[in-house]
């Protein structure tokens, strides 16, 4: 990222909200809005006020301090950026599970290497034709938020605490295992 504004102040902080070599990328600064115009109350859940009566801007976005510039590491949150446009899983998740036939969804952006992205769709339940699925939720959601990869399974996998296990869906993705009943990229 390098080097803020002039006139901007940009701070790492740690999850304990101290100052930190890696951690939350937050500004602050009189030339910062007050919030997103048109937009309601999502903008504010990261804006506050500072100190001084100065906004602060909580960014999402996970950096780390090298020799005093800022050098980006990703997204604290589930956000992922394909082709410029942000997506949010969590809204194709939701998408997903609005759809007959899908019991379960878990939608996941995947870094594959050499810039190339994927949104991944990860579904269960009696609807196995992930083509329908795909074309419905295009009815739904912009181009840039339909999953271009789907699994299918006959349930998602859980932890030990009975939590989806992302983690483990994102690295049988990235090893190309054939555990899965179905793999169609569309």
């Amino acid at each position: 990222i390098g080097l803020p504004l002039s006139a901007v102040s940009a701070l790492v902080l740690s999850r304990g909200q101290r100052p930190a070599q890696e951690g939350e990328l937050v500004l602050c600064g009189a030339q910062l809005a007050n919030g997103y115009l048109g937009s309601d109350s999502q903008a504010f859940a990261r804006l506050m006020i500072g100190s001084e009566s100065t906004p602060v801007y909580h960014t999402g976005d996970r950096v780390r301090v090298v020799d005093g510039r800022l050098v980006y590491l990703g997204r604290l949150d589930n956000e992922f950026k394909i082709s410029g446009y942000r997506i949010q899983p969590g809204e194709v998740e939701s998408r997903l599970l609005s759809l007959e036939g899908v019991d379960e969804a878990c939608v996941q952006g995947l870094e594959l290497g050499a810039g190339l992205r994927r949104l991944v769709a990860f579904i269960s339940g009696p609807c196995e034709d992930v083509r329908s699925i795909r074309q419905a939720l295009g009815a739904l959601l912009p181009a840039a938020m339909v999953p271009t990869d789907y699994r299918h399974y006959s349930a998602l996998p859980r932890t030990a605490t009975n939590k989806l296990d992302r983690k483990y869906l994102r690295s049988q993705y990235l090893l190309g295992s054939q555990q899965q009943l179905s793999l169609i990229h569309i």
